[in-house]
This record gives structure tokens, sequence and C-alpha cells, in this order.
């Protein structure tokens, strides 16, 4: 499932991922690690910077994301593949995802942007969303998710209202309006 999209079913209403929209970035038999890119934190990405010390000045006004309900102190940057740095780990439809949790390859990622040096396009985002072997697989099998395949102009969307109408519009349906399989 990488560069697909999830979107929470109704099985998730109240929980953490209601109405959530999850980039897969990777997935194998080890399990999956993803990013939601439709929650922003009330927190701009120049105030980031400010805290840790990093130009700040002309930085983008754009939102933080809250990447998920994992490691949620570690930054992840979603971006286009243009600019990426060391570790940087290329994804698909030239996506690239940069992360770690100490001041290293995601600071200076941020630098590059915080200068107008950076990615052409990037979600900055504060933890991320994780499943076990197996387990996306068994709620998928659940029919707790739907899946669709990701576009870069969903992921970088900035109104989270817009990306639902994308997606709305690539499966050809409201998924909000669909409940979870039952069983017999």
């Amino acid at each position: 499932l990488c560069n697909h999209l999830l979107w929470a079913l109704s099985d998730h209403d109240g929980s953490y991922f209601e109405d959530t929209l999850t980039y897969i970035c990777m997935h194998d038999s080890e399990g999956a690690f993803g990013i939601v890119i439709n929650r922003p934190l009330p927190l701009k990405l120049n105030q980031v910077l400010k805290q840790a010390e990093l130009p700040h000045e002309n930085a983008p006004d754009t939102w933080v994301l809250e990447g998920g309900p994992v490691m949620q102190h570690v930054p992840f940057i979603l971006h286009s593949d243009d600019i990426t740095a060391e570790t940087s780990i290329n994804l698909q439809d030239g996506l690239a995802l940069t992360g770690d949790s100490d001041r290293g390859e995601v600071y200076q990622l941020l630098t590059k942007i915080a200068r107008g040096e950076g990615p052409a396009k990037f979600r900055f985002a504060l933890g991320y969303a994780g499943w076990g072997g197996g387990q996306l697989e068994g709620e998928l099998n659940r029919n707790v998710w739907l899946t669709c395949p990701s576009r870069p102009a969903i992921v970088f969307e900035e109104a989270p209202e817009r990306q639902m109408e994308i997606v709305t519009d690539l499966v050809g349906f409201d998924v909000r309006t669909l409940s979870p399989g039952g069983e017999a």
C-alpha cells in the first residue's frame, strides 16, 4: 500500500483516526508507516523554527501536522524529492520522507526550507501512524479502512477539507456515507 491513502470508515468514530487521511510511506511484511496529512496542529512552522533557534523570519506560513499517534515529539518532513537529505527515503511519485529524533537531517532540511532553498513542496509533521506486521492487513479485512492511490496534489493541499474533496472526487463517492462491513 505504499503511496496510497487510508481513509478511516465509521468504525473509527470517536477514535484517533476519525476523519483522517493517512499517507502510507512504507508497507511490508514487518508493518506499515504513514503520516496523517489532514490534521493540522494549532502551531505554525515559523513557531517551530523559532523554538528550535533556526531561521524563521522568511519561513512559509504553513501549519504543522499531527502526523499520527506514535512518537508525537519526533519530526518528519514529507516532501518532493527535488531536494533531499542524506537520510531521506525516496518514496514514489516524486516524494521523499525525512525524519529523525535528533537535530540532524530534519533540522538541516528545515533550515533550507526557511531560507527558500528547500524542496518545492513539503509537509512538516510531528509523530506518525504505525502498524505491526499483519495489523493493517487485518484492519483492511475488517473494512476499517478504505484505500485509494495517492497523488502529490492531495498530500500537499494545505486545506484539510479540500483534501477530503479531492479524495471523494478520486474514488467517485463520499466515503463518509459508508459504514464498515458486518459479519454474518
